[in-house]
């Protein structure tokens, strides 16, 4: 009575490693399944028989079909690189248009960020004039203490004189 559970690991082992591109051998199907020697070296027979009976049973394609699909993939190729260029100039077009607009933007940041720095360079220097002309007429009024001073002594002087 053969085994269904080892004979399904077995043709699941041996299919992937067909598909992985290797020959199943007995040795690696009998590693990948974990079954018998004897389990695998009858089961890979039987896979491969049944491999073999079910590429025979597969009919030739007609030459007819043979020339309509190729001409068919040809299209199809000619259309899918049809598109891949149209949608490549659209997106190309697309962003010379973002471009554009990044630059005018950045063009008009620039000018504003211009006329700011000329506005505070222009307030600064005002304020520095100013401070300076502060400064000018506070050295003056420390200059002129002294002798306003002595005038204003004189001045209240003649005035109690002027009282008494």
């Amino acid at each position: 009575m053969p085994d269904n559970k080892s004979q399904s690991r077995i043709y699941e082992a041996a299919e992937e490693i067909r598909i992985e591109g290797g020959k199943p051998t007995v040795a690696a199907v009998r590693e990948r399944a974990r079954v018998s020697n004897a389990d695998a070296t009858r089961h890979l027979r039987a896979w491969r028989a049944d491999q073999s009976s079910a590429s025979a049973r597969l009919l030739p394609v007609p030459v007819a079909l043979d020339v309509r699909y190729s001409v068919l993939a040809r299209r199809c190729g000619q259309r899918r690189t049809t598109l891949a260029v149209a949608s490549h100039a659209a997106m190309e077009r697309e962003w010379h248009q973002v471009r554009a607009l990044y630059e005018r933007d950045n063009a008009e940041v620039s000018a504003d960020l211009d006329a700011a720095n000329q506005a505070a360079a222009a307030a600064t220097e005002a304020h520095t004039q100013a401070l300076k002309a502060a400064e000018d007429s506070l050295e003056l009024a420390k200059a002129d203490a002294p002798q306003r001073s002595a005038a204003l002594g004189e001045s209240q002087l003649s005035l109690l004189d002027l009282q008494s």
